[in-house]
């Protein structure tokens, strides 16, 4: 997480409850390397019991408007599972493309599920 703090093309931002209570994260990664650098690959977390709420949907939000304002990010990239038919939904609506499937690219509760790659660029 510190290499995310201290790069131009990253960022992380949780979404916290006045309790405290920690109920999502976001993650942009930008690429290393000169020619990679535009691209940020996301990741996000909605804690089960706020899922459907439209936390994951304004954590996106927020992060695709942060993106854009840096000024280096000119794509973004993520990976979802097939079967998560809301984050497919909320990716969808904020313009993602599915631009390819990898077969078994992960190993859960003993069976091998695929994947959507997906890209936004803007």
């Amino acid at each position: 997480m510190a290499e995310a703090h201290s790069s131009d093309n990253s960022v992380n931002l949780i979404a916290i409850l006045p309790t405290g209570e920690i109920i999502g994260i976001a993650e942009m990664h930008g690429g290393k390397l000169k020619a990679t650098r535009h691209v940020g690959t996301i990741g996000i977390n909605v804690s089960s019991e706020w899922r459907n709420s439209g936390v994951g949907s304004d954590l996106l939000r927020s992060i695709i408007e942060w993106a854009k304002l840096c000024d280096i990010i000119k794509r973004i990239e993520l990976e979802v599972m097939t079967d998560n038919q809301p984050a497919l939904h909320i990716y969808e609506k904020f313009g993602f493309k599915t631009e390819g499937c990898k077969h078994g690219a992960l190993y859960k509760e003993g069976r091998l599920i695929d994947t959507y790659l997906m890209g936004l660029t803007y």
